[in-house]
């Protein structure tokens, strides 16, 4: 197979993924998250490891399809020999013969099981053979060769098979990419959703660190005042000492996260302040998406999963074909046809040699077909038992009937993943309706408790009991947020929708395939 029909394969293997919004997907991601993809997909450098993965299975199938390239053979090669022989009439003597030969040739199998040679020889000899008028001698000979199969090997199907097995493991290598790459993508999303939330996280616990200090300065004036006792004041040191610890540990997260997104990209990235927008605040209403069923469909046509599995089908199909083939007999048809043609040095033995000539000669002789040959013949060989031939056949079979378990086997794992990813979705949205109206109760229940203690009809206890049911309320939206924005994106790659999430399209340069941001 030449390069040009190499390349246009490639660019079959390549599918363009649609890039219309899909349906119950927010459509309106932070342009921020979509340039963090567009940037991690070109530069992560597991991502270009995977990629030197389907460069690699190309050559593969060259090497498979390599098979079938044309082969220039020859030999060159002297023979010195001494034959003692005695005649009836009692002369003895020795049969001396030097002899030089050489021969070029091309041979070719084709994909259709038909093999050819087709060769040119030469071969000069000098002896002291008398009986013979010419010395030296040259003869030529032009020869083809064929050996066709008429059952066992025959047809391009059969002679194919490692060829096409080895075009879907390309197919299979390239499909791999681009599943790392949406497994990228959804970690790279996973991350940044986890980091607006530590970011919201190190925004509540300042804020409440600073209400404790608050709290420590009040009461340090009504001590003075000899309004409250000295346990007021400890109570509110303790406080800050805890919201301090944990407004720390919300720093290191919130770093952890940061360097994790930034690894993960492999490029600079904005700074944390300015990675988190709104959209983390105020995500889109309830999403609805339909019957499982309809959505199984859809996830069938879209997950890589399933276009891979489908290749593995197709290469234990092309297998048992391959081996029903090899049950049968080898029958083969073999023909060969040649000319040849001679030239010498006329030894004077008889008047008038017509061959009498040099190499080139020899050449002249050949083209005039002094000499010829030709045959034709059946070849037919068969194990009595064959056992190899059928225990193949059967693992073939057998290896068909589990890539079909397994593709039954993934519809099932799908559907339960749709399933449980269509739950978390609902339940975290509605986890999140709760946590917001918690949320606001808590934070009305400390403005009145406040109210209460300026009144003097409270104190420092219960207004830290006050504060941290606060903050647990706003931790539980932060947290209700972060999984509904998860269950979001899982449930855009449960159902083979990442690229459409991100508006990405897959592209080549006929030998690479590149991800694009519209």
């Amino acid at each position: 197979m030449g390069d040009e029909s190499m390349k246009l394969w490639f660019r079959l293997v390549v599918f363009v993924m649609f890039i219309v919004p899909p349906s119950g997907f927010c459509s309106d991601l932070p342009e921020i998250l979509q340039d963090l993809v567009a940037t991690g997909v070109k530069q992560n450098l597991g991502l270009q490891i995977e990629k030197i993965a389907v460069d690699s299975q190309m050559q593969e199938t060259v090497i498979a399809d390599s098979h079938f390239d044309s082969v220039v053979q020859g030999s060159v090669g002297f023979e010195q020999t001494a034959v003692p022989y005695e005649s009836y009439t009692g002369f003895s003597d020795t049969l001396d013969t030097d002899q030089i030969s050489s021969q070029v040739g091309l041979n070719r199998q084709l994909s259709y099981g038909t093999q050819f040679s087709l060769g040119l020889s030469t071969q000069w000899t000098r002896d002291n053979d008398v009986s013979n008028d010419l010395d030296d001698r040259y003869r030529t000979g032009l020869f083809l060769e064929l050996n066709q199969p008429l059952l066992k090997g025959l047809g391009k199907h059969t002679n194919l098979t490692s060829v096409n097995i080895s075009r879907n493991k390309e197919r299979q290598a390239a499909l791999n990419y681009l599943l790392k790459t949406q497994s990228f993508i959804l970690t790279i999303e996973i991350t940044y959703w986890q980091l607006a939330g530590s970011v919201r996280l190190v925004e509540l616990r300042q804020e409440s660190l600073t209400l404790a200090e608050e709290l420590l300065r009040a009461n340090h004036k009504r001590y003075e005042a000899g309004v409250v006792a000295v346990t007021e004041i400890q109570e509110a040191e303790t406080a800050q000492a805890d919201r301090q610890l944990k407004l720390s540990q919300a720093l290191q997260q919130r770093q952890l996260l940061y360097t994790t997104l930034r690894r993960l990209v492999n490029a600079s990235i904005p700074t944390i302040p300015s990675l988190v927008t709104d959209a983390f605040d105020k995500p889109e209403a309830e999403l609805s998406f339909g019957n499982i069923d309809l959505m199984l469909t859809d996830a069938e046509g879209k997950r890589l999963e399933f276009k891979l599995a489908n290749l593995d089908v197709d290469n234990s199909t092309l297998q048992r074909d391959y081996q029903l083939n090899q049950l049968k007999p080898q029958l083969d048809l073999t023909f060969r046809a040649g000319v040849s043609g001679l030239a010498g040095e006329d030894r004077g033995a008889v008047l008038g040699s017509q061959y009498k000539g040099d190499l080139f000669d020899s050449y002249s002789s050949l083209g005039s077909a002094d000499g010829h040959e030709w045959q034709v013949g059946l070849n037919f060989s068969l194990p009595l038992d064959n056992r190899q031939a059928k225990a193949r056949l059967l693992q073939a079979k057998q290896n068909l009937v589990k890539t079909g378990y397994a593709i039954e086997d993934l519809k099932l794992q799908v559907m339960d993943e749709l399933s449980q990813q269509q739950i978390h979705v609902e339940r975290s949205w509605e986890q999140l309706q709760i946590a917001e109206r918690f949320s606001e109760l808590a934070d009305t229940s400390l403005k009145q408790e406040r109210r209460r203690l300026d009144e003097g009809l409270s104190d420092t206890f219960r207004i830290i009991n006050f504060q941290e049911n606060m903050i647990a309320a706003k931790i539980g939206r932060i947290n209700a947020l972060i999984s509904y924005h998860l269950a979001i994106a899982k449930m855009a790659y449960v159902r083979g929708m990442i690229f459409d999430r991100f508006h990405l399209i897959v592209t080549n340069n006929t030998e690479e395939i590149k991800l694009e941001k519209l």
